[in-house]
C-alpha cells in the first residue's frame, strides 16, 4: 500500500499512471485550494484482511473468500472475493490494516474513491456492489452509493465528493456517519463487496485493482528542498551609508540537509540589510478557503558564525505589505532545524511598519505570496556574510484542529440533560443537524487571560452557511428551532462567519480578542455558543440549530 500527503494534484502520479484514463477525471475533481492524503494498493499484500459483517439468508449461511491472486488484474495482482449465498444479502469489509488517518491533523473536506473492477461470467445475473469503507471507533461505514460491477472486462470506476452524510453505517457502536472532523478519532480505510439476490443458492466472484482513495483535507503544503523554481530576491531594507549594501544568491548542488541549498550574501558596514526572497509559485487566494492557522519550518546553516548571526523569517508578501512570523537567529556552522506553529494572521507582523499590521488570511483577503526574509545588522566593517537554508516548509490550516483545548463543555445534546427537539446527538456534542447526525461541536484554543487573551472558538460539523458566535453571562438549556440555547444573561453577538469545510473560527484577523469584543474587563466566567443556519429539512421546521456551549474562566 502506498501512502503519500502532498500538495493537490502532485501525489497523484503514480497510482494515476495504473489507473489509465481516470487519471484526469480525478485530478480535475480535486479541490485544488487543499492538499489531498492518498492510499494506494495495486499488489493486496499482508496487511488486507476480510469479513462477513451482514447475512441476511436463512441462518446466516453466506460464505465468502477473498484472495489475492497472481492470475489476473488491470495489472497483476488483483484482489478476487467470491459470495456464496441464496435469499437474503451478504456484506463482507475487506480492510487495509496499514491505510490509516487522523483527521486530528486536518480535519477531511471530502473523499474520492476509485477503482478497476471485474465482475467474472456467472449463472446468477446482476451485479456486485462495490463501496468505500471506513473503520473508525469500532465501527464500519460503507459509501452508500456503492458501484454495481457487471459482468464484463474490467472496467475503471470514480466516485468524487464524498462527505459525511454519503456513508452508511454497518456495525459497530459508534455515530450513524464517520466524523470527518479534528475531533472525529483514527480512521482506517478499505473497501465493501455486497450482494442480494432471492432464490440460489448463488455463486458470484468478482475482483478489484489500483484501489485507490484521496482524502481532501483542510490544509495546504508549500515547500522547497531544491530550490530549482523562480525564486527572486530584494533589497527592502538598507540603512547604511548611501544605501550601499549588497547580497547575492545561489543555489548550492551539494551540502545542503541533504542535497540542495540557497545560500545568501550580506555585505554591508553600520546598518541594516534586509532581504526578500519569494517564488512566484507559493502563491495562495484566501477567497478559496481562508486561512486558520499557520504551521513553518526550515532547516538554517550560518557559514561565518565568527561575524554573528544571520536573522531569518518565514514572510507573506500581501498587498505590496511584507509580513513577517517570529525570527530565527542563525548562529552555528551547522544544519539547524527552526519550527513555528499554530500562528495567527496576528502573529505576522508588517515588517517596514504601516498599515495594515497583519496580513489579511480571511475569504475577503488578497492573494498572498510565501517566502522568507534574511536580515543583518553590524556597527563598523564593511563584513560579509553566508548562509543557506534548506527544506523551506509552510502549512497553511484552512480548518481549525484540535489542540491546547481550554474552557469546559456544557448544555449537551446527547441526553444527558435538556432532549433535543427531536433525536439526540453525539457525546459533547450539540443537537443532530441535517448532515452530522453527531451535532456541531464548539471547543477553544488558546490562553483565557485579559491581558494576553490568545482565546480562538473554533466550531465544526456544521453546514457550509452562516454561523453566528455569541457571548452570555448565564446559562441556559431550552430547546430552540432544531437544538438547544445554552447561554442567557447579557447576550453580546460577537460576529458572524461562514463556515468553510464545515468549520469556522472566531476571532480571525480582522476581528478584535474574544475578550475585548465580549467586553469581558474583569476576572470571571463567560459562556459560549454558535448558532448556525441548517436551511434542509431536518427535524423540525426551523432552518437553524446551535452547537454546545463552552464555559470559558477570563483570569487577569
Amino acid at each position: 500500500m502506498l501512502r503519500t500527503s502532498l500538495p493537490a494534484l502532485r501525489s497523484w502520479s503514480r497510482p494515476l499512471r495504473a489507473l489509465g484514463g481516470v487519471a484526469f477525471a480525478l485530478a480535475s475533481a480535486t479541490i485544488a485550494s487543499a492538499d489531498v492524503v492518498t492510499f494506494y494498493d495495486g499488489t493486496f499484500g499482508a496487511p488486507w484482511f476480510s469479513a462477513k459483517v451482514t447475512d441476511t439468508t436463512p441462518g446466516a449461511l453466506a460464505t465468502f473468500a477473498s484472495v489475492t491472486t497472481l492470475g489476473d488484474g488491470l495489472l497483476p495482482p488483483c484482489r478476487e472475493t467470491t459470495h456464496t449465498f441464496s435469499n437474503g444479502a451478504i456484506e463482507v469489509v475487506h480492510v487495509d490494516t496499514s491505510a490509516n488517518y487522523n483527521p486530528a491533523d486536518a480535519a477531511i473536506c471530502s473523499i474520492d474513491f476509485a477503482f478497476d473492477g471485474i465482475h467474472y461470467p456467472s449463472p446468477a445475473g446482476g451485479a456486485v456492489r462495490y463501496s468505500l469503507l471506513i473503520s473508525q471507533a469500532g465501527s464500519y461505514y460503507k459509501q452508500t452509493l456503492g458501484t454495481d460491477v457487471f459482468v464484463g472486462p474490467w472496467t475503471s470506476y470514480i466516485s468524487v465528493g464524498i462527505l459525511p452524510q454519503g456513508f452508511t453505517k454497518l456495525s459497530g457502536p459508534g455515530p450513524a456517519i464517520p466524523d470527518f472532523s479534528c475531533s472525529g478519532g483514527l480512521m482506517t480505510f478499505g473497501f465493501v463487496t455486497g450482494n442480494s439476490a432471492g432464490g440460489g443458492p448463488w455463486t458470484k466472484v468478482s475482483a478489484l485493482d489500483n484501489w485507490l482513495v484521496t482524502l481532501n483535507v483542510a490544509k495546504q503544503t508549500f515547500s522547497d528542498g531544491s530550490f530549482g523554481g523562480p525564486w527572486s530576491s530584494t533589497k527592502i531594507l538598507d540603512t547604511t551609508a548611501g544605501a550601499s549594501a549588497t547580497f547575492g544568491t545561489v543555489v548550492q548542488p551539494v551540502a545542503g540537509n541533504p542535497g540542495a541549498y540557497r545560500e545568501v550574501s550580506h555585505t554591508f558596514s553600520t546598518g541594516a540589510i534586509a532581504v526578500a526572497h519569494f517564488d512566484p509559485t507559493n502563491t495562495y487566494d484566501p477567497s478559496t478557503m481562508p486561512v486558520y492557522e499557520v504551521d513553518c519550518s526550515y532547516d538554517l546553516r550560518h557559514f561565518t558564525p565568527a561575524l554573528g548571526a544571520v536573522r531569518y523569517y518565514v514572510a507573506v508578501l500581501q498587498g505590496g505589505n511584507y509580513f513577517v512570523a517570529p525570527f530565527d537567529d542563525i548562529f552555528p556552522n551547522t544544519w539547524t532545524s527552526f519550527t513555528h506553529t499554530g500562528l495567527a494572521a496576528s502573529d505576522f507582523d508588517n515588517y517596514l511598519g504601516g498599515v495594515p499590521a497583519h496580513p489579511d488570511f480571511t475569504a475577503t483577503g488578497a492573494i498572498f505570496q510565501l517566502g522568507y526574509i534574511t536580515s543583518n545588522s553590524v556597527t563598523g566593517g564593511p563584513i560579509t556574510k553566508f548562509s543557506g537554508i534548506d527544506n523551506w516548509t509552510v502549512v497553511l490550516r484552512q480548518s481549525p484542529h484540535c489542540s491546547q483545548v481550554t474552557g469546559t463543555g456544557y448544555c449537551f445534546g446527547d441526553g444527558t440533560g435538556t432532549p433535543c427537539p427531536c433525536t439526540a446527538g453525539g457525546v459533547g456534542r450539540g443537537c443532530p443537524n441535517s448532515i452530522f447526525p453527531t451535532g456541531a461541536l464548539l471547543i477553544a484554543q488558546g490562553t483565557a487571560s485579559l491581558s494576553n487573551d490568545t482565546v480562538a472558538l473554533k466550531a465544526s460539523a456544521m453546514p457550509n452557511s452562516s454561523c453566528v458566535y455569541f457571548q452570555g453571562t448565564s446559562t441556559n438549556n431550552l430547546q430552540s428551532f432544531d437544538g438547544l440555547v445554552c447561554v442567557a444573561g447579557n447576550v453580546i453577538r460577537l460576529g458572524t462567519k461562514t463556515n468553510v469545510c464545515n468549520s469556522s473560527q472566531f476571532p480571525d484577523a480582522t476581528n478584535p480578542t474574544v475578550s475585548v469584543r465580549g467586553g469581558v474587563t474583569a476576572p470571571g466566567v463567560r459562556y459560549y455558543q454558535v448558532w448556525y443556519r441548517n436551511p434542509a429539512n431536518f427535524c423540525t421546521p426551523a432552518t437553524s440549530n446551535y452547537t454546545n456551549g463552552l464555559a470559558i474562566t477570563w483570569v487577569p
